[in-house]
């Protein structure tokens, strides 16, 4: 079985008051690397299968599955019916959701698992462990596993386009794996859904992650790194804070449509910048090199920022 599927990321939580130190690997996959599932339509438009023991939990005999509907709503599911039934969280284990994945595809959904992330940055992040029937009809992980050996994703609102553009379409949902780039940004605290202190959404935040851990400097959708690759982020939020090191060095601005600035190439040994602004010249001539500092970068507003190997 074949689906359209995404390198994407996750989200939760509202409160602000946290900053983290960390170091992050880089992502090289593509927009499409067949760790993220989107999925076009609302289960409604298709129908919601319970198994018993949810249809037990609703009111609903098994025998008789109702057409429902999926919302996602700060990061999590919440599946409802005709007769007034919901179910969320810990109540969703067992359910099996009936899926359109492309005009042409309709997948069957398993939720295995749903637990709280309390090492993601912020406050916990439900996190779901979901499996997708093959066409033989056994079921298989949807994720691969993160670095942990997890294999568990975090739902987001629309989809991802194979340029990295996020799509916020009403009744779409991405099944983001949290070892790939939409589900790390949220793990790392930029969680869509929130908003600043200012009143600002993180949406752009989250965006811009996703650019800045695939290396998508022209934003659109190419990566220039390799998987492994370390980086360290930083921003002006306080979610994620400098912690200089010798061998790192400044190497970009980040927002949500591509890099403001490239002060130097993530993989100096495959690249140079004069290679990535001819790449995408309207972007990021005169923004290169020397031309790219922190302090010229930091005037704009929704960045982020990193640095990456000195050599």
């Amino acid at each position: 079985m074949t689906a359209q599927i995404l390198e994407a990321v996750a989200i939760a939580g509202r409160n602000l008051g946290y900053a983290s130190r960390a170091f992050f690997r880089s992502h090289a996959g593509g927009p499409w690397t067949g760790h993220e599932l989107r999925v076009y339509r609302r289960i409604a438009a298709v129908g919601l299968v319970w198994l018993a023991t949810a249809s037990e939990t609703v009111g609903v005999p098994p025998t008789s599955p109702p057409a429902g509907m999926v919302t996602v709503a700060d990061g999590r599911f919440v599946l409802s019916n005709a007769a007034g039934g919901r179910l969320a969280d810990a109540s969703l284990v067992g359910t099996i959701l009936v899926v359109q994945a492309t005009p042409e595809l309709v997948l069957e959904l398993r939720v295995d698992g749903v637990r709280n992330d309390a090492a993601a940055v912020g406050s916990a992040l439900t996190v779901y462990e979901v499996a997708v029937r093959e066409d033989d009809g056994t079921w298989r992980r949807a994720c691969p596993a993160n670095a942990k050996g997890l294999a568990e994703a975090v739902p987001l609102r629309g989809y991802w386009d194979t340029q990295g553009d996020h799509h916020d379409i009403d009744g779409t949902f991405t099944l983001a794996c949290t070892a790939t780039a939409l589900g790390k940004c949220v793990r790392m605290g930029y969680r869509p859904w929130q908003t600043a202190p200012d009143g600002r959404s993180f949406r752009k935040l989250h965006q811009a992650c996703t650019r800045m851990l695939r290396a998508d400097y022209c934003g659109d959708g190419r990566s220039w790194t390799k998987d492994g690759t370390i980086i360290n982020v930083f921003d002006g939020y306080g979610i994620q804070v400098q912690d200089p090191r010798s061998d790192l060095a400044f190497e970009a601005a980040w927002a949500a449509d591509g890099a403001v600035c490239v002060a130097k190439p993530r993989l100096p040994q495959r690249h140079d910048v004069a290679m990535i602004e001819a790449a995408c010249p309207a972007r990021l001539r005169h923004r290169t090199g020397a031309e790219c500092t922190l302090a010229r970068a930091s005037r704009a507003a929704d960045v982020l920022f990193n640095e990456s190997s000195a050599r």
